[in-house]
């Protein structure tokens, strides 16, 4: 019986782990890295239906323990939650950097499954892949935690409503749940810990299954805006852009898509599929790139000689020097003191 409620409840966390995975196709990044992290959690249910069934036993099946790569959790994990709080954070190459020790730690497996090394009771290996997984997602979600309670964010994560918010805070916290008696199986021991793990990893994917059936994800190679046959697309986008450049809203640090919904009454869904599919861009680029237009018209004038370049891009919505170095650069092709020479 056990063995089977593993079985089933694998072939459906796959599902959706695969469906959060084809959202890259639609400019969804943020459901992609979730879908990492469902798949691998995924793969445990598959690991526990082998132990139940007697499949692990057998020496010559292959063995479910290679798929478990824990050490591409807390990377995907942060991408995750950086996309999801953060209204500035783009993905860049040396964040990819972060998923080294998963492409060690397959490579380490591979070399191990041919018999070429011998892992088994190697303690660099159990800190590799076990031990680090866990510290590095440990402070991921004490991160997001303190980082949350200090700006006062709770329920208020970017371009969310109630709902949705709701929908976060709540796979947020199975994570931490997750995360805390991951810690106490690890280092302390405890007989009940199976069935808590498990409890909260299909509580984890039925949030994530309701993430994902909000963005209408079955949809996904779809590029129709049939829900919103009522509005003009042309004339909505000039509704956008006149407000841009008559209020300038991309000032402020933190405009986050819910805020332009309110502002023209147009649903947010419907103003990220135009920038989408009519403009080509997420919506963190659009709005960058009024605030790159901005910072440029404000350094070819006077200002330049009685400001810095940081002072200007601040004044022109960026929070922070590295953020404006990074947009900047993607958007011109160089840095902003290159292009001001």
């Amino acid at each position: 019986m056990n063995e089977s409620i593993f079985l089933i409840s694998f072939v459906l966390a796959s599902m959706i782990s695969l469906s959060l995975l084809a959202q890259i196709f639609r400019g969804h990044k943020s459901h992609f890295f979730l879908g990492i992290v469902t798949l691998i959690f995924s793969f445990e249910l598959l690991f526990s239906w082998g132990t139940f069934s007697g499949y692990n036993a057998n020496a010559d099946n292959f063995p479910i323990s290679l798929l478990l790569y824990y050490t591409i959790i807390p990377p995907s994990l942060w991408i995750f939650v950086q996309l999801n709080t953060n209204d500035n954070f783009k993905i860049n190459k040396w964040q990819l950097a972060l998923f080294l020790p998963f492409l060690i730690e397959v490579s380490l497996q591979t070399l191990s499954y041919h018999g070429i090394l011998i892992l088994r009771e190697n303690l660099l290996w159990i800190i590799l892949s076990e031990y680090i997984p866990l510290v590095w997602m440990t402070g991921v979600m004490i991160s997001f935690w303190i980082k949350t309670s200090q700006s006062n964010q709770l329920f208020k994560f970017k371009g969310k409503g109630v709902i949705s918010n709701f929908r976060f805070f709540s796979l947020m916290c199975s994570l931490s749940l997750l995360n805390l008696f991951w810690i106490v199986f690890s280092f302390i021991g405890w007989q009940y810990f199976e069935v808590i793990e498990y409890t909260l990893i299909f509580l984890f994917f039925t949030i994530a299954f309701l993430i994902f059936l909000e963005q209408q994800s079955f949809q996904m190679f779809s590029k129709s805006n049939s829900d919103y046959t009522h509005f003009n697309d042309e004339q909505t986008l000039q509704i956008i852009e006149s407000l841009m450049e008559n209020k300038k809203p991309f000032l402020k640090p933190h405009f986050p898509i819910k805020e332009l919904a309110q502002e023209i009454q147009i649903p947010s869904r419907y103003i990220s599929f135009l920038i989408n599919h009519k403009l080509n861009k997420n919506y963190k680029e659009y709005i960058n790139s009024y605030r790159v237009e901005y910072f440029l018209t404000k350094a070819q004038s006077k200002e330049i000689s009685t400001k810095t370049i940081l002072a200007l891009a601040l004044e022109s919505g960026f929070n922070s020097k590295s953020t404006f170095n990074t947009v900047f650069k993607s958007q011109t092709g160089k840095t902003p003191s290159e292009y001001l020479k």
